[in-house]
């Protein structure tokens, strides 16, 4: 028998969850005996169970599994000659995971997507033909999260805090899956700031971060939005700082071994700063032509062209000296909730209310005439020139067809109370379970020098 050795390197393994029971599959006639030996990085220690795979390179098949179950544990994998992709996987008790995954298997976060142990991970491919060393360092698969809010209402009783789109799935493969809504409950600290302890959850999934802030106190309930414009990172702690009034909040910082340098959010948010509160109109786009901007341009823009960084829907009442345009905005977000859904109402009102291109405020989301009305000029027919013109300006297309999950691609519009599709005619209410795509649109005049 051949011996191949392995050397395993992890960065801050912390694990905590069910046991999960692994045995060796479809051994080989042949084999060399694969002995596997572990080390922690620089002033950083290893926690254990470690799960251990390997995977077939060509058809991705799991030819071999153990468990380190401690420190002193030597494995041994059996492996016949080939090439092997191996995975080392760490923090995933709570997850759901397969029995014989292959290496396209996912581990699923629990049903609240939160750990409170990172799950790490780590990978080499290997060539067994000789006597070989392999080295698999393992890195967080996760963000670390600690939030924190001052400056709440004395009469608020509760508050909670979602965070839109994160993954919620990883595959053996390391590639990252699934959206969720993650929500953290809050608890007042004696010194008035609201906060949950530290957790760890996997990245956004979306290039925008959207928070929706819930405070219920016992007059009335309020949801305030603020929108991070970059996605959370894996092995990065973010400290999330938000104060219900002006001025920020800062409570330290996140300094965990092995993670990259911590990244700080502040944010304001509170009754000025919603968009969604009971004295705010419900109606977004109840605007009169003298309430929006107006700007002065050489020539009337047309359809389907992009002006001043912006891409024309549709251009109304036009004459040679002044028309009004409808804008659609060059951010597509999926996996967005409907105003109906049970959990998460105030997704695509929170969206509209922070959203901001190049310099432009106050968009919002399209009514159903505002829909009809863009579909009519931009989709239907004129769809593939259309969107010829957005992949050439490097904005997300207009989608048609179903989604991953099998579901017709439908876009929010009426408050996110309706849905409309590019290529044909329906329109239809959202539902309470689904989620839609959103592209948000701005009505402004322009005027001829």
């Amino acid at each position: 028998m051949k011996k191949l050795l392995f050397i395993l390197t992890g960065v801050a393994l912390l694990t905590a969850c069910q046991k999960i029971s692994l045995e060796d599959f479809n051994a080989p006639t042949t084999e060399s005996e694969v002995r596997i030996l572990t080390r922690s990085a620089s002033n950083v220690n290893i926690s254990y169970p470690i799960y251990l795979y390997a995977f077939n390179i060509s058809s991705g098949k799991l030819q071999s599994s153990s468990t380190l179950k401690s420190e002193s544990d030597t494995p041994v994998l059996n492996l016949g000659a080939g090439t092997y992709h191996l995975v080392a996987v760490a923090g995933i008790e709570d997850c759901e995971v397969p029995e014989q995954p292959t290496i396209n298997s996912t581990i699923t976060l629990p049903k609240d997507s939160l750990l409170q142990q990172p799950l790490q991970m780590g990978s080499a491919d290997i060539s067994v033909s000789k006597s070989t060393t392999v080295t698999i360092t393992l890195y967080n698969q996760v963000t670390a999260i600690n939030i924190a809010l001052t400056d709440i209402p004395d009469d608020v009783s509760d508050c909670h805090v979602s965070f839109s789109l994160m993954h919620n799935s990883i595959s053996y493969g390391g590639k990252l899956s699934g959206t969720t809504v993650n929500t953290i409950e809050l608890n007042k600290q004696a010194n008035n700031i609201w906060s949950a302890p530290l957790f760890y959850t996997l990245p956004s999934s979306n290039q925008q971060l959207t928070l929706s802030i819930n405070c219920t106190s016992p007059q009335v309930s309020n949801t305030y939005g603020y929108i991070h414009n970059t996605q959370l990172a894996a092995n990065t702690p973010y400290n999330i700082m938000g104060s219900y009034k002006s001025g920020f909040a800062v409570n330290g910082v996140l300094n965990l071994a092995g993670w990259n340098a911590p990244q700080e959010i502040n944010f304001t948010f509170g009754a000025e700063n919603n968009e969604n509160s009971d004295d705010s109109n419900d109606d977004e786009n109840d605007d009169t032509e003298e309430d929006r901007d107006e700007y002065v341009v050489n020539s009337i823009p047309k359809v389907g062209t992009i002006w001043n960084n912006h891409f024309v829907a549709t251009v109304l009442d036009a004459t040679t000296s002044e028309a009004e345009l409808i804008l659609l905005s060059t951010t597509e977000w999926d996996g967005v909730t409907s105003a109906t859904h049970a959990e998460t109402p105030h997704m695509a009102a929170n969206f509209a209310a922070s959203y901001t291109e190049d310099g432009m405020t106050n968009w919002s989301i399209p009514t159903r005439d505002e829909a009809k009305l863009m579909r009519t000029a931009i989709g239907l027919d004129k769809l593939e020139s259309i969107n010829a013109v957005l992949k050439a300006n490097n904005i997300p297309q207009l989608n048609i067809g179903e989604s991953d999950k099998g579901e017709s691609i439908r876009y929010l519009c009426d408050d996110a109370t309706f849905t409309y599709v590019w290529d044909g005619t329906s329109i239809s209410k959202s539902g309470t379970k689904r989620t839609y795509n959103l592209r948000l649109i701005k009505r402004v005049k322009v005027v001829t020098k």
